[in-house]
């Protein structure tokens, strides 16, 4: 058998593919030592932040916009004295 190449052999076999789990399936699964990797915490501590702020910006984008305002104003400035 393959579990006897190497003691966790075993668990390279016992991923499942989607589907419900119940708590008795989640139960087996834990005891046979299969992980879910589908986000993990430090991933989690990337993600969290980032979706954060672009919630706030979608609806308050003026946050970043009145602070590029000066910067926009000039460089119109200097574009409509360019074509005069």
């Amino acid at each position: 058998m393959i579990a006897d190449l190497h003691p966790n052999a075993g668990k390279l076999f016992a991923i499942p593919n989607g589907g419900h789990r119940n708590v008795v399936v989640a139960g087996k699964l834990k005891a046979e030592g299969v992980e879910s990797k589908e986000i993990s915490l430090r991933d989690g501590l990337i993600l969290v932040p980032m979706v954060a702020c672009l919630v706030v910006l979608a609806f308050c984008p003026q946050i970043i916009l009145n602070g590029t305002e000066d910067a926009a104003n000039a460089s119109v400035t200097i574009a409509k004295g360019v074509t005069q």
